[in-house]
């Protein structure tokens, strides 16, 4: 299916308004994983804006993965969000909700772990509950580490997630 299907839009910047100057061109690639899989790209020829995403070809049925962290070498679980999926990490109090995500992406549970730091470490500036900030970043701390264990959920609206556990082989 790679290539198969190619269009090119032309229609008005969303951006600066110049008629007939923004240019989407998409196509569909049969991605590892995830299957068919529509890659786009866009660009205005007046201003210069450019924007690009990833979207599912097909949707699938809403599902819940649940992955328990045990130590460290279970950080290394690699994470494959799709869009409009919440990442959640109960025993933390710790969420992404769907609409705090980009479209979808890849990496691993230490890579999530980040995410959640540096969303409460942004958070916690200029806030006068300093003993919850601190006690926070420090059990997110312990998570990185490996020497708290937890699980991470998530909630995908259209099945194209996945968790691949360390080790196993990617095809």
């Amino acid at each position: 299916m790679s290539g198969r299907y190619y269009t090119e839009i032309v229609s008005d910047c969303p951006v600066c308004g110049a008629r007939r100057s923004f240019i989407v061109r998409q196509t569909v690639y049969n991605m590892p994983l995830e299957g068919p899989t529509v890659v786009a790209s866009a660009k205005c020829l007046k201003c210069g804006y450019r924007t690009h995403w990833i979207t599912p070809y097909e949707e699938g049925r809403e599902r819940r993965l649940r992955y328990h962290v045990k130590g460290p070498r279970d950080l290394n679980a690699i994470l494959v969000v799709g869009e409009n999926t919440d990442v959640l990490i109960p025993e933390l109090g710790l969420e992404f909700l769907s609409s705090e995500l980009e479209q979808g992406y890849v990496t691993t549970i230490e890579g999530v772990l980040e995410r959640f730091r540096a969303k409460a470490e942004a958070s916690c500036r200029g806030r006068e509950e300093e003993g919850e900030c601190r006690r926070r970043l420090r059990e997110i701390g312990e998570a990185m580490e490996g020497r708290r264990s937890f699980t991470v959920e998530l909630v995908d609206r259209h099945g194209r997630s996945r968790i691949i556990e360390p080790g196993a082989p990617v095809e």
